[in-house]
């Protein structure tokens, strides 16, 4: 706990615009909380914990928006004039990342038979998006977010690439229509999760496939977690690789007979 409130009165005490401190200190807390165990958190009540996961909520919303910003302005100022996969284009570490945090999708799905694939959630930066793309470039992605400059940053960098089967909308995945999508793909950082599975309940095809994107056990400080609050509809039937860098992992769901 003291590790916590340490970190969180550093970076409270941060002016607003210090973009480079931020993420550096950011960057530190996250290498430590991965290191964290079931014994650091068994003293965090309900109060306690929501109180530290509000803030660090907040944080690490700041600093994917932060990171994501300059992976996608990078890729602005490259394009694509020769035959380079997108992670090849992604300069930053972080980019490299969030592209490659992925990979154990295809252990899963089988994306030959995916024609149509829609992500909830997709940032400025839809990294997951431009791995799927690279390694299955026949289907046609949609990427949904609620905000209009994470779509507009996005798209820009989809056209500068010359991506003609990615399509950014901004759009709110609790009252997007899933009908006649055979993948469905939710963020991490996508709030409530619940309503968005709800929504999927009622107009996805009964065969899509649908991942949730969720946080590890240390990770539910950043992001909500759904694990244990899936609507009746789904149940959990694999669970990926767990990311360190973003202490998150797919879940990999399947509807339950009625």
């Amino acid at each position: 706990m003291s590790v916590l409130l340490n970190y969180r009165q550093r970076l409270a005490s941060i002016e607003g615009n210090n973009d480079r401190d931020f993420v550096f200190l950011y960057e530190a807390f996250i290498r430590e909380l991965s290191a964290f165990g079931i014994d650091e958190f068994s003293h965090l009540g309900g109060s306690i914990f929501l109180e530290y996961s509000t803030f660090y909520k907040s944080c690490q919303k700041r600093y994917l928006a932060i990171k994501e910003y300059e992976s996608a302005n990078s890729l602005l100022e490259l394009g694509n004039e020769g035959n380079y996969s997108l992670r090849d284009l992604l300069l930053f570490q972080f980019g490299k990342d969030s592209y490659s945090r992925v990979r154990d999708l295809s252990d899963r799905i089988d994306f030959t038979q995916i024609k149509r694939l829609v992500m909830v959630g997709c940032g400025s930066l839809p990294s997951t998006l431009f791995w799927l793309y690279d390694h299955y470039p026949a289907i046609d992605y949609i990427g949904l977010d609620i905000n209009a400059n994470c779509v507009a940053l996005a798209s820009k960098v989809i056209n500068a690439l010359n991506i003609s089967k990615v399509h950014i909308l901004n759009h709110d995945g609790c009252e997007f229509d899933f009908s006649g999508f055979d993948c469905i793909f939710i963020a991490n950082q996508v709030t409530p999760k619940t309503r968005v599975l709800d929504r999927i309940a009622k107009t996805s095809d009964i065969s899509a496939q649908v991942v949730v994107r969720n946080p590890t056990f240390t990770g539910k400080l950043l992001a909500e977690c759904v694990r244990n609050i899936l609507p009746s509809e789904f149940s959990i039937e694999y669970e990926g690789n767990e990311s360190q860098t973003f202490l998150s992992m797919n879940l990999f769901l399947i509807r339950n007979q009625t």
